[in-house]
């Protein structure tokens, strides 16, 4: 249940004036960055699952983001929510197999929705027909734990790249990132120089961390 004094602070922030710039977003998309890097350099195996890494991530986001005046935000028809949100869909549709004609929308693992224009569109679209309705993808954020010294976790990494390739490439977004944390993994050379081999979007960085057994590793590849 919500308090009437609760209730009372979410309608005031209805009418916020969103004004922070690109460049300060920038800046706290980056600082959130930098504290996620610096934990898993120090404590690798804080993060049981790429999921703990989602989890943990989102947390530095959200309090970035309400510190900066962002706690909520309203759409077109009226729905107060929030500008960060987890998997969140795709505008396009993806085939993975052939026997599936029509595709389905994929996912990304975090994505802040562009603050200039979410009062202009919907909170979630009704049909395929509107889903330029839906919110622009301002940045995305797709997770990657490669472990095992298997081949086959070299070639389920790549492959996993390349979808996060298409899907950032596409779909609105802004500002797409690839944040590859890697422990008791085998492959680095090899995925780093496959990667270099793709041809990357503009619009994304992949930057690369890892700590095997206590040797600290960080590179990124992609916009600057």
């Amino acid at each position: 249940m919500v308090s009437n004094t609760s209730y009372g602070h979410l309608k005031m922030q209805k009418g916020y004036d969103f004004s922070m710039s690109e460049t300060s977003f920038l800046k706290v998309v980056q600082t959130c960055i930098s504290n996620l890097t610096e934990t898993f350099l120090l404590t690798p195996y804080l993060f049981y699952t790429e999921s703990d890494l989602h989890c943990y991530f989102y947390k530095l986001l959200s309090r970035q983001l309400e510190d900066s005046g962002f706690r909520f935000c309203q759409t077109q028809d009226n729905k107060l929510s929030s500008l960060l949100h987890k998997e969140y869909p795709t505008k396009k549709r993806y085939r993975q197999k052939l026997e599936d004609p029509t595709g389905r929308r994929g996912h990304f693992d975090i994505c802040i929705w562009n603050p200039d224009k979410v009062s202009e569109r919907v909170f979630r679209n009704k049909s395929s027909e509107d889903i330029d309705k839906t919110q622009q993808t301002y940045f995305a954020f797709e997770f990657l734990l490669p472990e095992g010294t298997e081949k086959s976790n070299l070639k389920h990494a790549l492959t996993h790249t390349k979808w996060d390739m298409l899907k950032l490439s596409e779909n609105e977004v802004k500002y797409g990132y690839i944040l590859v944390f890697a422990r008791d993994w085998n492959f680095r050379e090899e995925f780093l120089r496959a990667v270099k081999e793709m041809n990357m979007p503009s619009n994304i960085a992949l930057i690369f961390v890892e700590n095997s057994d206590g040797e600290k590793f960080i590179e990124r590849l992609g916009r600057k």
